[in-house]
């Protein structure tokens, strides 16, 4: 995987779940001035908007990274990271279109469904998303030397 496409990703999921986060703190978590109002924070749609700008960043991101690593390490035998990586492409989908659903369902039972696994979906993407980041960025760290010998080297030369 080439940095670019590691930094894209990594910072498309960042700005999706933060919005998205802050989205759902505003809707679910705060109540509106106003009693009329269908805006609970002033920065609501400002949110909403950065949340569907940030989104298909990721998604091209994901489609990036997934023909460009995903595949080659399947093809390849690879098993490192599979369980995470495959966990993430597993609860990419389900995010994607629950996400298309709360913008376009209409019966308001199942547009609070979609809300819910598109809420549920979203934080299991960002777990898995750190889990296998971490486990990339600990494969990637040179092997650690222990310091005697370290120090014993430095004395030799």
């Amino acid at each position: 995987m080439r940095r670019f496409e590691l930094w894209f990703l990594s910072l498309a999921t960042l700005a999706a779940g933060l919005t998205g986060l802050a989205l759902f703190s505003m809707k679910e978590l705060l109540e509106p001035v106003d009693p009329f109002s269908v805006v609970n924070h002033p920065w609501q749609p400002l949110v909403l908007k950065a949340h569907l700008v940030a989104v298909p960043l990721l998604i091209f991101a994901v489609g990036l990274i997934f023909s460009s690593h995903a595949a080659e390490r399947y093809r390849s035998g690879r098993r490192s990271g599979r369980r995470s990586g495959v966990g993430l492409l597993v609860v990419f989908t389900p995010l994607v279109l629950s996400g298309v659903g709360v913008q376009v369902i209409t019966n308001e039972a199942w547009q609070r469904a979609a809300v819910w696994l598109h809420l549920a979906t979203g934080a299991a993407y960002l777990l898995f998303f750190l889990v296998h980041r971490l486990r990339g960025l600990r494969r990637a760290a040179p092997p650690r030397r222990p310091l005697v010998r370290l120090a014993s080297r430095r004395l030799e030369s």
